[in-house]
């Protein structure tokens, strides 16, 4: 009798113990210039081993850069990450002081340009996050599929 009502504690502390708090999420932004964009291109459809597994190392998950030309002459890319560690700063950090890392942003970094916002020696300039939906959160909102809702048409 004692042994059921144990074992279930345990397992319930075991499982407590492991709970993992969610992971921070973080987007940014920085131009790229009109002339490097097949390059930049180029570049990411091949990324070398070391950099993906210095990003894994960095506790950086589901990372995405995505393109936009917004004008003829301006070029942006947005980029999203999910951090699971508990230090971003150093993270970052020792991904900055990994050698391939640093290879590789001799080659990505000429094709990038700062946007306006970014401060003095500012690259790529972090976003404020100002909505999120997450299916686990009871309550909050669903958003509708697109191609669902006409945004911006009076009824």
């Amino acid at each position: 009798m004692i042994r059921n009502l144990v074992l279930p504690a345990l397992l319930a502390l075991a499982l407590a113990s492991c709970q993992v708090n969610p992971p921070e999420r973080y987007a940014m932004v920085i131009g790229l210039k009109p002339s490097k964009v097949e390059e930049y291109k180029k570049l990411h459809a091949n990324p070398w081993q070391g950099v993906l597994e210095q990003i894994d190392r960095s506790n950086i998950r589901n990372f995405s850069i995505w393109h936009i030309e917004e004008s003829r002459n301006r070029h942006l890319l947005f980029a999203y990450f999910e951090y699971h560690g508990t230090d971003l700063e150093a993270d970052f950090e020792a991904m900055g002081e990994s050698s391939i890392t640093r290879e590789w942003w001799k080659l990505t970094d000429p094709s990038q340009t700062p946007i306006p916002a970014a401060k003095p020696g500012e690259q790529w300039v972090m976003m404020e996050e100002v909505f999120y939906r997450d299916e686990a959160r009871p309550g909050a909102p669903l958003m509708p599929t697109p191609g669902t809702v006409d945004i911006g048409k009076a009824e």
